[in-house]
């Protein structure tokens, strides 16, 4: 995603870059010790800029009970300059409404191919809750019944812009928007250099420009280094599962003053 080694350049998992259009939305994140040493080596401020998403509005379709925000992030200079540093994706399954509205929980995370997994590894066979070792290992004692979910499903951090502290920061700003009305917030960490057939197509202009050949680590040391980053925000594995999960009651403090 960001910081040294293929262990930061990466996504979530693979939203597509698709065109962008419509409203936008900027949430400008303040000032705190936890905007890593970019801020102060480019004297900028960090910004996610939300596009506006199309919505089913038809009843028979499982697709309304999931929204999706995407956008870019952008460093704003003190002439109030962009200069886009990255992109991000997120997805919310309001599994509450489908659950009340009597939709298929499963139906709702099969609409879309980057959610049935998710259904699969952290949901009861009902569907209408996490599985109780889920919901354990991310709140203990202290979960109550909410079974929404909010899935960061992909940051990427441009070349450039790499190795001071923007990965965390930008995935924070996005959980503190994003995270009223859910239970848990998931991710499947997967490095991004190992998104196209593990190799085995040649190089696309993405991946070119992104520089992912550079990135020399197995996919298993890169995904554990992710791992290893994105406990730094609270985040824990979900044993025999490739996912990470944590509550959305946790705050939001980084484990660590800067990103390493």
């Amino acid at each position: 995603m960001v910081a040294r080694g293929s262990s930061r350049n990466c996504h979530l998992r693979g939203l597509g870059r698709d065109g962008l259009a419509g409203t936008v939305r900027r949430h400008q994140i303040g000032t705190t010790r936890y905007r890593g040493e970019v801020m102060r080596a480019f004297g900028n401020d960090l910004t996610l800029l939300y596009e506006s998403r199309r919505q089913s509005a038809a009843e028979n379709d499982p697709s309304r009970y999931l929204f999706e925000e995407s956008g870019r992030l952008l460093l704003t200079d003190k002439q109030d300059r962009d200069t886009e540093i990255g992109t991000f994706g997120a997805l919310i399954i309001d599994v509450r409404g489908a659950v009340t509205e009597h939709e298929s929980v499963h139906a709702v995370f099969d609409s879309d191919s980057r959610t049935i997994g998710y259904f699969e590894a952290l949901y009861d066979s009902e569907g209408g809750d996490f599985k109780e070792t889920v919901a354990r290992a991310a709140c203990g004692d202290d979960y109550l019944w909410n079974p929404n979910l909010l899935v960061l499903d992909r940051l990427v951090i441009y070349p450039d812009f790499r190795g001071h502290g923007v990965g965390l920061t930008a995935l924070r700003a996005l959980i503190h928007r994003l995270r009223a009305g859910c239970g848990l917030i998931a991710m499947k960490p997967f490095p991004l250099q190992f998104e196209d057939a593990h190799g085995a197509r040649p190089e696309s202009d993405e991946q070119q420009r992104l520089g992912l050949a550079a990135f020399k680590s197995t996919e298993a040391r890169a995904t554990s280094k992710l791992k290893k980053y994105y406990s730094r925000l609270g985040f824990i594995p979900i044993p025999r599962t490739a996912y990470m999960v944590r509550s959305s009651e946790l705050p939001l403090a980084f484990s660590g003053a800067t990103e390493n």
